[in-house]
């Protein structure tokens, strides 16, 4: 009987170290993935930046745009290249994603959908409308791993980040993380049917917005093969005075 009540004490202390392991773990990894956050972007920015889709016929199409982004408000973009499609805007706010063309006809702004492919490109919507992934998504650590970035090693922490609920657009990322500075060199995306469809590698470090960040993103299809899209950081600067005004709609549509 003391035998039996010894073991059954062990085995409730060793379970409750595996939960305060993973509850540590999942509390590091949740500050990890917020700090991924500030490595990518400052809290609320404008930057310009240009893409450039291949296409798996060989066509290849480029764009640039202008982004605000400002934290707890919303995100909004402005096409201005190629001509066909400047003036295009975009507005994420409160878990919704809005278009306006003023050259539609029309004074109302149309809903997308995050999951929609962003202008034909490798990147969905929801990819370039919002840059705080700790808003959607737990994140656990799974192990430590090297990553070549730039030519050299880079010791990384390698995490599970998965959705909240059913609207994020992918199930689950694994992320590589800088173990030093939080920085991301790589993201495999998972769709809820558990397939593995993308991959975005982030290089080229440089000195922008008072650190070093990746200002190279480059987003392969393999749902899709021959399809990939690169996103260049030209400009990058932080803000602490964007009106909250810019993110709304009526706004969006004047």
């Amino acid at each position: 009987m003391r035998n039996a009540a010894r073991l059954l004490g062990a085995a409730v202390l060793l379970a409750s170290a595996f939960v305060s392991r993973a509850s540590a773990q999942g509390g590091d990894a949740s500050a990890l993935i917020r700090a991924m956050d500030l490595a990518m972007y400052p809290e609320s920015y404008v930057s310009v930046v240009a893409m450039k889709t291949i296409k798996p016929s060989g066509e290849t199409t480029t764009m640039t745009f202008e982004a605000s982004y400002k934290h707890g408000v919303g995100s909004r973009m402005e096409i201005t290249a190629p001509p066909r499609s400047r003036g295009i805007r975009l507005l994420q706010k409160d878990d919704a994603l809005w278009l306006f063309n003023p050259r539609s006809g029309s004074r109302q702004a149309i809903r997308l959908a995050a999951r929609d492919s962003f202008q034909g490109s490798a990147f969905s919507n929801s990819d370039v409308s919002e840059t705080e992934f700790s808003v959607h998504y737990d994140a656990t650590v799974l192990r430590s791993e090297s990553l070549q970035v730039d030519g050299s090693p880079r010791p990384c922490t390698v995490i599970e980040a998965v959705a909240k609920d059913r609207s994020s657009p992918y199930a689950r990322i694994v992320m590589w993380i800088d173990a030093a500075d939080s920085a991301p060199y790589r993201m495999d995306y998972y769709a809820h049917s558990g397939l593995l469809f993308k991959r975005m590698t982030l290089t080229r470090l440089r000195e922008v917005a008072g650190r070093e960040r990746p200002t190279l993103y480059h987003m392969e299809s393999f749902d899709q093969p021959g399809l990939y899209s690169e996103v260049s950081i030209d400009a990058l600067e932080a803000r602490t005075d964007l009106p909250d005004r810019i993110f709304t709609e009526a706004d969006l549509t004047q």
